[in-house]
């Protein structure tokens, strides 16, 4: 409700901070799903990144770490 004591300038800075709060929700909301997303997919990243450093490791353990070079062929 509308207090009459206030002038109409204020009334329309009132209107546009309502506004961007309404909208600042709105993104609120969007960043918290997103969150919501990536702590789930946290897991799986970590399962990856470990596979990914035991193959890395195997591989330099082989003697053959990149293509084309093989570790101590002389």
């Amino acid at each position: 409700m509308r207090d009459p004591s206030l002038d109409d300038t204020t009334w329309r800075a009132i209107r546009a901070l309502r506004e961007d709060v309404r909208e600042l929700r709105g993104q609120l909301g969007v960043a918290h799903d997103r969150i919501r997303a990536l702590e789930r997919a946290t897991p799986d990243a970590r399962r990856l990144q470990v596979e990914a450093d035991l193959a890395a490791a195997d591989l330099a353990e082989s003697g053959y770490d990149w293509p084309g070079a093989e570790r101590g062929a002389s």
